[in-house]
């Protein structure tokens, strides 16, 4: 938690410190995704939507903050003790990330990025007509990618999160708390707007 902290500030002093030569920028952006978990038999997929704000204070990099959730979670269904079971992972998180123009075009800027945040989220389990809600301990998380803007404000990018979840002790039993790796990817478009 700290670490994220120190992140947003640093992240903070660098964006106003840069913004009177720097413009304000804002973007909302969709797509889908997909799971990476940690010994998942097969991928589930799901919709998530986001907001950014930043700004372009240091030359070929953006500086950011986003919020980033889903809109439909992370689905999967399988057997226990011949009971079918459906589970459904959903995942939020609030972060800071920094954009690298690596190649600067008059129509298309490619770019990769890394980032830091806060995820939270849930397990849902669902069997025999019955639904029961497990919350993970909030955790810091990383992710990287790559994109391309274009001239318009519209862009794409492909980002990885990685991350450890562990479920919280408060809503299961601590000797069953395992910690895994919730690992899934996020194809996404968007428009950016600046002021």
């Amino acid at each position: 938690m700290r670490l994220v902290q120190i992140s947003v500030l640093v992240l903070f002093i660098f964006l106003f410190a840069g913004m009177a030569q720097a413009q304000l920028m804002f973007g909302v952006q969709g797509g889908i995704g997909g799971s990476a978990f940690e010994d998942q038999k097969e991928a589930a997929s799901s919709v998530p939507i986001a907001v950014f704000a930043g700004t372009n204070a240091l030359p070929l990099f953006d500086l950011g903050v986003e919020y980033n959730m889903l809109v439909s979670p992370f689905k999967f269904t399988g057997e226990v003790l011949t009971q079918k079971v459906d589970l459904e992972f959903t995942q939020s998180y609030f972060g800071a990330f920094i954009r690298w123009y690596v190649l600067p075009l008059p129509v298309i800027e490619p770019y990769i990025r890394a980032g830091a945040a806060y995820y939270t989220g849930k397990m849902t389990v669902k069997a025999a007509g019955e639904s029961e809600d497990f919350k993970f301990k909030n955790t810091l998380g990383y992710n990287i990618g790559a994109g391309v803007k274009t001239m318009t404000g519209l862009y794409g990018e492909f980002i990885f999160h990685l991350l450890s979840r562990e479920l919280d002790t408060d809503s299961v039993d601590p000797a069953t708390a395992q910690d895994a790796a919730y690992n899934n990817w996020m194809l996404m478009v968007g428009y950016q707007f600046e002021l």
